[in-house]
């Protein structure tokens, strides 16, 4: 192999494990914003475990915008009193 390939699978190997660590991030920020959800909510502990489990696949599939949609639409069905801003600043501090 010569040095430009060895550089190039260095290089290839380290955006890998940056975009692993970024989902890692995103996904348990993603499941303490669900538990987060699931406590206002008033959920048992086993509803609790589905809905964040639940969060976190969607949080996958979907952006954090669809997330916090989520969570509001959850929450005005449950008759929750809240402020969407909350969700957006419980979000970011997750």
């Amino acid at each position: 192999m010569s040095m430009f390939e060895d550089r190039e699978k260095a290089y290839e190997r380290l955006f890998v494990n940056q975009q692993d660590e970024l989902f890692r991030a995103r996904t348990l920020r993603n499941r303490r914003f669900a538990q987060w959800v699931g406590k206002k909510l008033a959920l048992s502990e086993k509803e609790q475990a589905i809905y964040v489990d639940d969060m976190v696949a969607y949080g996958v599939l979907e952006n954090d915008t669809s997330l916090i949609e989520k969570a509001w639409d959850d929450i005005k069905k449950a008759h929750v009193i809240a402020d969407k801003q909350d969700l957006i600043s419980q979000l970011n501090l997750s």
